[in-house]
């Protein structure tokens, strides 16, 4: 339950796999449009990401179809509601939702996904889209948790490459609640 939405948080959160296991309810903020980081492998890790607007629906549509969203309560708990670990995450979740998808492109005819799809896929397509919707490299790594802006322009660099896609600039925006608060 709430693949929907760990997924988006993956491609539209640019959270570590590691990172989307242990969230707990009390770690969104669904009204601002922020997740709280409490636990990452860097001290860079522990931050508040601003999501994009597609990514706070998906949060706000699981939060309402959840059994149990008391705060210390975990978002996508597995069965028996104990935290995913990495290795369930990939095999039940992420393997589980590449073999539908698979199907699907193969019923449709078209172009199959490639071999290499892994967790760390979402977060490189979630830098990927945040830099080619015109963002700030240094906010982008910040989002992230990179502790080096050269990181991320390091690995992300071939984005500049391409002419800026309007439909991804649309889908990374921030929620209005947060653009207040930033202004």
């Amino acid at each position: 339950m709430g693949r929907r939405a760990s997924l988006a948080v993956l491609f539209y959160g640019g959270l570590r796999i590691s990172e989307v296991c242990p969230l707990r309810w009390k770690d969104l903020e669904l009204e601002r449009g922020l997740i709280r980081v409490r636990d990452s492998k860097t001290a860079a890790g522990i931050r508040e990401v601003v999501t994009a607007v597609p990514l706070l629906a998906e949060l706000r549509a699981w939060h309402s179809l959840s059994s149990d969203t008391r705060k210390n309560s975990i978002v996508f708990p597995t069965a028996s509601d104990k935290p995913r670990d990495k290795d369930n995450y990939r095999q039940r979740i992420l393997a589980r939702t590449l073999e539908r998808a698979a199907a699907l492109l193969e019923d449709r005819n078209e172009n199959p996904l490639p071999q290499s799809v892994t967790s760390r896929t979402g977060r490189r397509t979630c830098i990927t889209w945040w830099l080619d919707a015109g963002e700030n490299p240094r906010w982008v790594m910040s989002q992230v948790g990179h502790e080096d802006a050269g990181l991320t322009l390091r690995i992300y660099a071939q984005v500049s490459q391409r002419p800026p896609d309007p439909r991804i600039k649309k889908a990374m925006k921030r929620p209005e609640a947060w653009l207040r608060e930033a202004a």
